[in-house]
């Protein structure tokens, strides 16, 4: 039996965490330990919850996902941190995983 993978989800429309929640509850070996709205409190989260995979959103207000990758790997180097965003330009890509994302996936991909 493989072990469940404990994902926290980090963003600011609730509509989207929902929807992404309520996909990945489908997986029977995929369980969300927490949807976060803002940056501040997904570092905070982060440490606290040590969660498998944040998939963290790209632009939010306050603390911004770039800065959030940034303190969370800080605190936790081999945190998997996935970015989840609207924008397709190589630009944002190579930008969040310079600072340390470990992947990219946009918003609009089928599930």
């Amino acid at each position: 039996m493989s072990e469940t993978i404990r994902v926290m989800i980090v963003d600011d429309h609730a509509m989207v965490a929902e929807g992404i929640e309520a996909i990945l509850e489908t997986y029977d070996d995929i369980t969300v330990i927490a949807t976060i709205s803002n940056g501040k409190d997904a570092i905070i989260q982060a440490q606290l919850l040590r969660p498998d995979i944040i998939l963290l959103d790209l632009n939010r207000p306050g603390v911004t996902g770039l800065s959030a990758i940034e303190m969370i790997l800080e605190q936790q180097p081999n945190m998997q941190i996935i970015i989840l965003s609207m924008h397709d330009s190589p630009e944002y890509v190579s930008i969040a995983l310079s600072h340390g994302a470990r992947g990219y996936l946009l918003k609009d991909v089928p599930t």
